[in-house]
């Protein structure tokens, strides 16, 4: 299952019969949504995976997590919401490379 939420993107798959991995791309989003729910520690990274960070849980965490990505919706159309977050970080993104780029054409 993906999910693109205003905590990050995740992908959930069950590995066993009671436990599940949610698995994202970027670390950050773990560590929000981990830091948000309680979530366990981490899975050990998996390089060269889509989803190399990963969290192991079991059906009560994914009932909380999904208790909490539903009481976060606060936007009526989630592209507009998500425009607004993309242009902050790709802004944010922007600010820390213009010192690279001035160290770079000395």
């Amino acid at each position: 299952m993906w999910l693109c939420t205003q905590l990050g993107f995740f992908s959930i798959v069950r590995k066993q019969p009671y436990t599940f991995h949610i698995r994202a791309r970027c670390l950050a989003d773990l560590n929000m949504l981990s830091n948000s729910i309680g979530l366990p520690s981490l899975v050990a990274p998996h390089p060269g995976s889509d989803c190399s960070w990963r969290i192991s849980c079991d059906a009560g965490d994914l009932t909380r997590l999904f208790a909490l990505i539903s009481a976060r919706i606060n936007y009526g159309n989630f592209k507009s919401a998500a425009i607004i977050v993309l242009v902050l970080i790709v802004s944010g993104m922007h600010l820390s490379v213009l010192p690279l780029q001035r160290d770079m054409t000395l």
